[in-house]
């Protein structure tokens, strides 16, 4: 498992700034914070991006399993031109949603065990005999969703022309980063310790290249 440091400083500097019960979430590089987003890192290659809300109070606090449909959403996902991926999911072309596995006893990850559950967000779109489906999956606190390290991401192309044909593309555990927007205004003490990280993650990249 790659346990990255940019993702590490964020999460210290609090996943969530926002009071209110529908949330702001942004799709992130996990190593630059940039816009661009996770990467595929097998099935071609290609990125995912873009921004959703998620309508934090519907998910139960005990943490079982629940699925709500989300309101708000503007991804976009880039892969080889061949395979018809580069396409844009938005409201007004397919359907989203919020699903939380019930929870789980994680206990063999440190000293202070607590229950934990894998919140995924699901996008969706249909062109012609092609159902786009693109999985979001990050491991979370019972009852919460604060986003964070992209688990796995899967964007899958079914077609059900006959014969029925499936291609895809996924990312497992690293390269995209789920944020509150505010994070990337972070309080006080936290933009010393980000932009830190930063220059780490640099200064080991130069010297790699040597």
């Amino acid at each position: 498992m790659r346990i990255k440091l940019l993702p590490l400083l964020i999460l210290s500097c609090g996943m969530s700034a926002s009071a209110a019960n529908v949330v702001d979430f942004v799709i992130v590089n996990s190593s630059s914070l940039s816009a661009s987003g996770g990467v595929f890192t097998s099935g071609g290659g290609g990125t995912f991006s873009g921004s959703f809300q998620v309508d934090v109070s519907q998910i139960p606090p005990g943490g079982s399993r629940t699925q709500f449909p989300l309101t708000s959403w503007d991804i976009f996902i880039t892969g080889p031109p061949q395979l018809g991926f580069n396409m844009e999911f938005n409201p007004s072309n397919g359907s989203a949603s919020f699903v939380a596995q019930t929870e789980q006893s994680f206990a063999g990850l440190g000293p202070n065990p607590d229950f934990l559950q894998v919140d995924s967000v699901i996008f969706q779109r249909i062109v012609g005999q092609d159902v786009f489906q693109l999985i979001l999956s990050m491991l979370e606190p019972a009852g919460f969703f604060r986003g964070g390290v992209v688990l796995e991401a899967v964007d899958t192309d079914t077609n059900f022309g006959v014969p029925q044909s499936q291609t895809s593309m996924s990312d497992l555990f690293g390269t995209g980063l789920v944020v509150d927007p505010a994070i990337l205004a972070p309080e006080p003490g936290c933009g010393l310790l980000l932009a830190a990280g930063l220059g780490l993650i640099a200064a080991g990249r130069r010297r790699r290249s040597k």
